[in-house]
């Protein structure tokens, strides 16, 4: 998957690709890690799209969200769609994804694009970008790197909170 780290945030994305955030009801949600990922991705759409005679005009996301620690990303093509449902079980989940009954071309490419993001933000950090896996805080399922551990940063935050402070105000050393 290509990475654009030259959009930084998601009013960026949504002023370089109006077309793409115009559905009527799209819920966004943007983490900082994942987003030269997102970015990428809206970049290859657009390509893609134009490529094909300008097909821009059929193309929406509906929803991009984390969900079980990874990025699920929602987009309508038309009239077509893809649907999740997820099962939960005391062993775990269970994601079925329902298809159109009469998949384009063009749908099943720009699905296996999103397919690639958002396996590959399985292993990114949402805060930073770096190498992380999904793991359980609290639960919930997050994925994050060393860095960005709650239980480390929680435990960093504390020993900043309990440093002495000086007569002015400023952490001593």
């Amino acid at each position: 998957m290509t990475k654009n780290y030259d959009i930084h945030t998601g009013d960026q994305l949504k002023q370089m690709f109006p077309y793409q955030f115009s559905h009527p009801h799209v819920m966004c949600e943007f983490y900082r890690g994942w987003m030269p990922i997102v970015a990428g991705l809206c970049m290859e759409l657009d390509m893609l799209l134009e490529s094909l005679g300008n097909q821009r005009k059929q193309f929406q996301w509906r929803k991009m969200k984390e969900k079980l620690g990874s990025a699920r990303l929602y987009f309508t093509l038309g009239d077509q769609k893809i649907t999740v449902l997820d099962f939960h079980y005391p062993e775990g989940t269970l994601s079925h994804l329902m298809l159109p009954k009469q998949p384009t071309d063009l749908f099943g490419q720009i699905h296996a694009f999103v397919q690639a993001a958002q396996e590959e933000t399985k292993t990114t950090c949402m805060v930073c970008g770096g190498v992380a896996k999904t793991k359980n805080y609290g639960g919930y399922l997050q994925t994050l790197c060393e860095a960005h551990n709650p239980d480390v940063i929680g435990q960093e935050m504390v020993r900043v909170l309990r440093q002495p402070r000086s007569p002015k105000g400023e952490a001593s050393s």
